[in-house]
């Protein structure tokens, strides 16, 4: 059971990160056209068929899962920023350079149109909202864990609780 509500709560945060997105790409504020993440697989020629929400929330949910999976009932907001902030390394170390966007973005894409879906423009603005969404996503997933994951939820706990017997 525990896993479902682990989901539900990725789903919560997946949906606030892309709230951030959102609010970032429509305001001009973000440097980017399409989520980082989806870039990413596009560069790798997987095809994601514009469906930028729905493999957000399938992100999210996955390691809201791997969070409470890792630390059971024991998860709180401070271990879901920790997991933020190292996802948040892995965008910045690892997919925006794969895109071709270096380190953090800074490198940016400017030779491509603005118009261009892999377009980032150079400059802080990526690392500030790819910062700000892996903090909500993070604090988010890390406060409703909290909230549900009781330690009832807890399998492993309930068998060794039943072995004392």
């Amino acid at each position: 059971m525990f896993w479902i509500k682990a989901a539900a709560a990725g789903l919560v945060g997946g949906v606030a990160g892309s709230a951030v997105y959102q609010l970032a790409i429509y305001s001009g504020l973000a440097p980017f056209n399409i989520y980082p993440f989806v870039a990413y697989l596009e560069t790798l020629n997987i095809p994601t068929g514009g469906m930028n929400f729905f493999l957000q929330l399938i992100y999210g949910t996955v390691w809201s899962i791997f969070l409470v999976w890792i630390f059971h009932t024991t998860v709180n907001w401070k271990k879901g920023i920790g997991l933020a902030i190292f996802l948040w390394l892995i965008m910045g170390f690892v997919y925006a350079p794969v895109i071709g966007w270096g380190l953090f973005g800074f490198a940016g894409s400017s030779q491509l149109s603005p118009e261009h879906g892999l377009y980032l423009d150079p400059g802080l603005w990526f690392f500030i909202i790819t910062l700000v969404h892996y903090l909500v996503y993070g604090y988010l997933i890390g406060i409703i864990n909290d909230w549900w994951i009781k330690d009832t939820d807890d399998v492993a706990a309930q068998i060794r609780k039943h072995s004392e017997i």
